[in-house]
């Protein structure tokens, strides 16, 4: 999880501000980083239902890399996606300031640098979100 957390940083940090500005969710995803760990604290569940926007989103960007053949899995397993919400929940304390969308990228971006998506294989036809 460390290595993750590591790669997800420095993610955050190498994401141009071009491409920061191309991505503007709504919604959860507009939410501040610092509100949404706040709020996480006094509402039952809101970690589970935000970690599940982020899954979902994750999958939109992974979109255009399904033809080009470098989409990502990622993963529904419990294990893996333990891990991915706490390196999100680190993201989002670690840049309070940020929102939840920009984090939800840090973290795909994270993922496709640790899982090589250089040498990523098409997305099997199982739906993931």
């Amino acid at each position: 999880m460390r290595k993750l957390a590591i790669v997800a940083f420095a993610a955050a940090i190498a994401i141009p501000s071009a491409v920061r500005a191309e991505i503007n969710p709504f919604g959860v995803g507009a939410m501040g980083c610092g509100e949404y760990l706040e709020e996480a604290e006094k509402t039952p569940g809101m970690h589970m239902a935000t970690f599940g926007w982020v899954q979902g989103f994750m999958a939109g960007l992974n979109v255009p890399h399904v033809a080009e053949g470098t989409a990502i899995e990622i993963s529904t397993e419990p294990s893996a996606m333990r891990v991915q919400m706490m390196t999100f929940r680190l993201l989002c304390a670690e840049h309070p300031n940020s929102t939840v969308g920009r984090a939800a990228v840090a973290l795909y971006k994270a993922l496709r640098e640790e899982r090589g998506a250089a040498e990523a294989k098409p997305a099997k036809g199982k739906r993931r979100t």
